[in-house]
């Protein structure tokens, strides 16, 4: 028998490994594929939120100035109110004072 030849046994059972190892690797290309997967879905779904948080975070700062100017709103009314009740206030002692002065 030539010794660059392998025998029958030698061979089938070189033929077994490797369709194991490569039975091994497409399972773990399998799983690889998968999990690439799940990251692609995982960046989709965090580029998501970023927009939802984005978004969310402008409209809190828009509604934060509302607030603001809802806010301003009731104390320049109530600053008008205050100045009407002092305006008349004072314009009542001064007519009570005319009065006064002019009844004496």
């Amino acid at each position: 028998m030539d010794e660059s030849y392998v025998s029958e046994s030698t061979f089938k059972a070189t033929v077994e490994q490797l369709k194991a190892e490569d039975k091994r690797e497409n399972e773990r290309l399998n799983i690889l594929e998968k999990n690439v997967e799940k990251m692609t879905d995982l960046t989709v779904e965090i580029h998501s939120l970023t927009e939802s948080v984005k978004n969310m975070t402008e409209r809190i700062a828009d509604q934060n100035e509302r607030l603001k100017v809802l806010e301003n709103k009731d104390g320049e009314m109530w600053r008008t109110a205050v100045k009407y009740v002092v305006s008349a206030l004072i314009g009542g002692v001064i007519a009570f004072l005319l009065v006064q002065l002019g009844m004496g």
